[in-house]
């Protein structure tokens, strides 16, 4: 097990709580809206 310094631990433990949500977020919505995006092109080429 590598020891990490308390500053350092301190620094990254907010950014990842942070940066976390969003990356959720972003993920989430790509696996939601790609699907739409690609049936909405579809149907329009069809018509």
């Amino acid at each position: 097990m590598t020891v990490h310094s308390l500053r350092r631990i301190l620094t990254l433990q907010p950014i990842l709580a942070m940066l976390l949500p969003f990356g959720l977020a972003a993920l989430t919505g790509l696996f939601w809206v790609l699907p739409q995006i690609r049936s909405d092109a579809e149907s329009r080429q069809l018509q």
